[in-house]
């Protein structure tokens, strides 16, 4: 019965914290934000696209700097396309010259675009998920452990293992 509760309690607490991960990047923009996103939509992707990896990350910079969250999730996006592309041509031995030169600096930059696209109340609330969930796995260990005790499980199974030891 515990053990039912403490499972139900742990799948809550894991479908919290991934809607804090993973959720809708976009829950975190408000209304003219989320329309000048998508006027700019196009042309950021395209960018994103076409432009040399050395001044796309010129460009990744400026938009960190700017602070904007809809540039900050719309680059970021398009950017992670670009690289995954680069990946993709890697893993098939296409990589060019022209596909590497900049690309850690680009990497890096997606790496603080994340930081800067999630909300700091989603942080919160994730690190907030995140415990709660690991004091409910402790808590499931510990009765699971307790149990063992109690029953002498964890007695038969200590000796099933030092049987197994002993014949090798």
């Amino acid at each position: 019965m515990v053990a039912e509760e403490l499972d139900t309690i742990t799948e809550e607490k894991e479908a919290e914290l991934n809607q804090y991960r993973y959720g809708d990047p976009t829950d975190a923009l408000v209304g003219p934000q989320l329309e000048n996103a998508d006027a700019k939509r196009i042309f950021v992707k395209e960018d994103c696209e076409t432009l040399p990896m050395p001044d796309l990350g010129r460009r990744l910079r400026g938009v960190l700097e700017s602070g904007k969250k809809e540039s900050i999730w719309l680059h970021l996006r398009y950017a992670k396309m670009r690289v995954n592309e680069v990946d993709r041509k890697a893993r098939a031995g296409e990589l060019t010259e022209q596909d590497t030169e900049g690309l850690t600096e680009v990497r890096n930059l997606l790496a603080l675009l994340e930081d800067k696209a999630v909300s700091s109340v989603d942080k919160r609330e994730a690190k907030r998920s995140d415990a709660e969930l690991q004091v409910t796995r402790d808590v499931k260990r510990y009765l699971y452990s307790r149990r063992a005790q109690v029953d002498g499980s964890d007695v038969r199974t200590r000796d099933v293992q030092r049987a197994r030891v002993s014949r090798l």
